[in-house]
């Protein structure tokens, strides 16, 4: 099977190109997020922790982040490198507010989806620039599929924040943000680096700006060699990735409009060995390939001071193929998934900056989804290809209609209360308010409430799938009755900043879910003998609360320590036990030291405990250890050395529910730099 570049890539290419150049002559500047901060509001890399930080995806507004109704955690570009990161889902893992862990999902492949709140996969929602991302995999985003190349900063959320965000937002949302450069004239940044095991990454951006007129390009890549943990069976495929981005921006009068153009392609290369009673043992290479194109364009009018009206017009296509090739034989099988949404918002915001201040939108979006198999088979002497439409095209519409008013009365508290009404042809309407309030009784101290509910309509799949494993013993189908998931949902928490080197908070949630939607046997019986039928289904009440501590502390003006634990306590009402896979605790250790010289020091500690998974059968604790260590070599610039997982855990295959690390031990170094130099 051919997973170089293709028709498909000829074409998407094309329309990037084309689009991009297209408004590139006649773009300026403005910023890709939500709430529009402009270039100065981003935080400043350098400047540590001291740095003003904005953050937009608690309530569609920008807000110093100390100050946030709603508490936001924030992943920067500067702290991902320090990480070691690569993507996304690399970057998002050393948080205690998010646990992605791949190898909790060896049934779907493996993604780097994430939990939040104790809730994961179709209850987490992923946003690039506050743009639903599409393309799930068993209702999983997979994080690691995004690079960090444009990337900002990512911001999450705890907790149910449908009343904003709509669908899928019960657990939390994670928001991945880019920005404008902030340089005036040329400007980019290089970087390359080598790993063991064996493999490399790469990333590209040029920018230009202009006063007002902007534009940004973006490259990166990443490869790497499987893992096989029982060989020849690869636990991790031979994998490479590239993306393609560009965006820009043009402020005309009162007009501010921007487009962002991104593609990507992930291709990889496993090998699987299948008994075949009586004819020994086959080699199975397992291919896939992942594209995925989208292209927003956006525009923010200024009606006034202190009002403005944001619009909005999106489309995503996601790609996916997965096959089964029997080396030496013509007995295969391709598996062929297609997904894409277009969508259109639009968004006020009046009186901003005033004591009482008020946003209202509406969104409309189109999602279809289809999926089938082809697949080769000997029957009666001959080699026979048939097609099965597992999932026939699905088209899923709705629109929702949001407001939200905030009261400031005093410097001292911040009130937001706001509420979503959603509907669609299928399920109907749903409605998911929200109430928030902070207190700062000092400038040091901060308080936080808020509670809300969530929801989350059942996906393509789970209405229309048809997954056949008659070979293994059992089918998966689609449940066309299924109704929404729904949730209520609490948070709280509390940050003390002592003084300017130390920092204590904490922090506690509890939510509420029904109508969980989960697998169990089907009435009807599958039509095989032997074979048993499963069905989507909701399946009853589930309910998840836990709460955190942490500080962070300077010694000096070049050390910096921070450290977090983590408690989470689940429950299936309906089986009375906990729901698996969720481990109940989390300790983060990290250490940086930063030293005139500029000869950087990091170092990171995460312990997971052990995790239910059933009655029998618990997911062993384990600890991961990161190392990074950069010398700054040359104006702009430096080299850098590190690993990840210097303790060497690792996935034991013959153990059943085995959730640690499948990659072992990775060291890497590489060389970065800044264009022009800093002076």
């Amino acid at each position: 099977m051919n997973l170089i570049f293709n028709w498909s890539l000829r074409r998407a290419l094309s329309v990037v190109v084309g689009i991009s150049v297209a408004l590139l002559g006649a773009s300026r500047a403005r910023a890709e997020d939500d709430a529009k901060p402009s270039a100065a509001s981003a935080p400043d890399e350098a400047a540590g922790e001291d740095a003003v930080e904005v953050v937009v995806t608690g309530t569609r507004a920008v807000e110093n982040r100390s100050r946030a109704v709603v508490r936001v955690d924030v992943v920067t570009r500067a702290e991902a490198r320090r990480r070691g990161a690569t993507n996304v889902g690399e970057a998002v893992s050393g948080e205690l507010g998010a646990e992605v862990n791949p190898s909790a999902y060896g049934a779907l492949g493996r993604p780097s989806a994430a939990q939040m709140g104790g809730l994961d996969r179709g209850r987490v929602l992923v946003l690039e620039d506050g743009e639903r991302v599409v393309g799930d995999f068993g209702g999983a985003i997979d994080l690691s599929k995004t690079s960090l190349s444009g990337v900002s900063r990512v911001e999450l959320i705890s907790g149910p924040t449908s009343a904003l965000y709509g669908s899928s937002a019960m657990g939390g949302v994670i928001n991945v943000i880019s920005a404008p450069p902030e340089r005036e004239g040329w400007s980019g940044r290089l970087s390359g680096e080598g790993r063991h095991r064996w493999g490399g990454a790469g990333l590209g951006e040029l920018a230009y700006r202009a006063g007002g007129l902007w534009a940004a390009a973006e490259a990166s890549f990443y490869g790497s060699t499987g893992v096989s943990l029982e060989p020849p069976d690869t636990a991790l495929p031979d994998l490479y990735r590239v993306d393609v981005g560009l965006r820009a921006g043009a402020a005309i009068g009162r007009h501010d409009v921007g487009l962002r153009v991104r593609y990507g392609r992930e291709a990889a290369m496993g090998l699987d060995a299948q008994e075949v009673p009586g004819l020994g043992t086959f080699l199975v290479d397992l291919p896939e390939r992942t594209d995925r194109l989208s292209i927003r364009l956006r525009e923010r009018l200024v009606l006034g001071e202190g009002h403005d009206l944001s619009l909005s017009a999106s489309k995503q296509w996601f790609w996916n193929e997965t096959a089964r090739d029997r080396q030496g034989s013509e007995l295969d099988e391709v598996r062929e998934r297609f997904h894409t949404m277009h969508a259109l918002e639009a968004t006020g915001s009046f009186f901003q900056g005033q004591w009482v201040s008020f946003l209202v939108g509406g969104r409309g979006e189109v999602e279809s989804f289809h999926q089938s198999l082809t697949r080769s088979v000997f029957a009666s002497g001959e080699i026979s290809t048939s097609e099965l439409v597992e999932v026939p095209p699905t088209q899923l519409g709705g629109g929702a209609a949001y407001a939200q008013i905030r009261f400031d009365p005093w410097d001292e508290l911040s009130v937001v209360g706001g509420a979503r009404v959603e509907g669609s042809a299928r399920y109907g309407a749903a409605v998911a308010p929200r109430l928030a309030v902070a207190v700062h009784p000092t400038a040091s101290l901060t308080l936080r409430l808020s509670g809300g509910r969530g929801y989350r309509a059942p996906s393509a799949k789970e209405v229309g799938f048809t997954f056949d494993h008659s070979a293994f013993g059992y089918k998966v189908l689609g449940n066309p009755e299924l109704s929404p998931e729904s949730s209520w949902g609490f948070q709280a928490d509390v940050v003390w900043r002592v003084e300017r080197r130390l920092e204590l908070k904490a922090s506690g949630f509890a939510n509420w879910v029904t109508d969980l939607i989960d697998l169990r046997l089907a009435d009807q019986p599958s039509g095989v003998a032997g074979v048993d039928a499963y069905q989507y289904a909701n399946v009853g009440e589930a309910r998840t609360s836990g709460a955190s501590a942490g500080v962070r502390a300077r010694a000096g003006e070049w050390v910096r320590v921070e450290a977090g634990y983590s408690y989470l306590f689940t429950r299936d009402e309906g089986e009375q036990r906990p729901l698996p896979g969720r481990p109940p605790h989390t300790l983060l250790v990290s250490a940086s030291v930063d030293t005139p010289i500029g000869l950087s020091l990091y170092a990171r500690l995460r312990t997971v405990l052990d995790a239910y998974l059933d009655d029998a059968l618990r997911a062993p604790a384990f600890s991961t250890l990161d190392l990074r260590v950069s010398q700054r070599t040359w104006p702009g610039g430096s080299a850098y050395a590190g690993v990840l997982n210097l303790l060497g855990v690792q996935k034991d295959a013959g153990r059943p529910g085995d959730q640690r690390p499948i990659e072992g031990r990775t060291f890497y170094v590489g060389v970065e730099a800044d264009l022009p130099p800093e002076s």
